[in-house]
């Protein structure tokens, strides 16, 4: 509602998976002035965004602007769009810090979230590194989330080339 506000809760997956589907439906579109005003929009939203990264390169679930309390979890899937998201910002802008939020970001993945052992991805870790035991297959994990990660940076990659 005209760039405001309308939860009191900043869900930086929500975000970042926004600001590269906007910039994605704007090209599809065609149009070159929507083209222009969104990916504009989708750097900013992919600036705000950046509060929710962590020292370690992951991205946290949400936060409570009303309380200031935050959700230090770090979800599969909020992961998965900040690898996208900053990926998308990088190649609208040129600018090397969005790579690297990315790269990093894809660093914890690999070192925290892919279970090694029996596949898969765990569904979060909490800050204390314990392992979430949230479901490792279903509707939005594996099929979705990660999956469209992987293929979208697997393109983008294989364009750039």
């Amino acid at each position: 509602k005209e760039w405001n506000h309308t939860s009191v809760i900043d869900s930086y997956g929500h975000d970042i998976e926004s600001s590269w589907l906007l910039n994605e439906a704007a090209d599809l579109l065609g149009d070159s002035v929507m083209i222009s005003k969104v990916r504009e929009v989708s750097i900013r939203i992919a600036e705000a965004a950046s509060e929710g990264l962590q020292n370690d390169g992951s991205f946290i679930y949400e936060k409570d602007r009303s309380s200031g309390q935050a959700n230090y979890e770090r979800s599969w899937w909020v992961q998965s769009e900040a690898i996208v998201g900053f990926f998308n910002a990088f190649e609208l802008t040129g600018s090397v810090k969005y790579l690297d939020k990315s790269v990093n970001c894809w660093n914890y993945v690999k070192n925290h979230l892919v279970d090694t052992k029996a596949g898969g991805w765990f569904s979060s870790v909490q800050p204390t590194g314990k392992i979430g035991n949230g479901d490792k297959g279903g509707f939005w994990v594996c099929p979705y989330h990660n999956s469209r990660m992987c293929l979208e940076i697997y393109e983008r990659v294989k364009l750039s080339r």
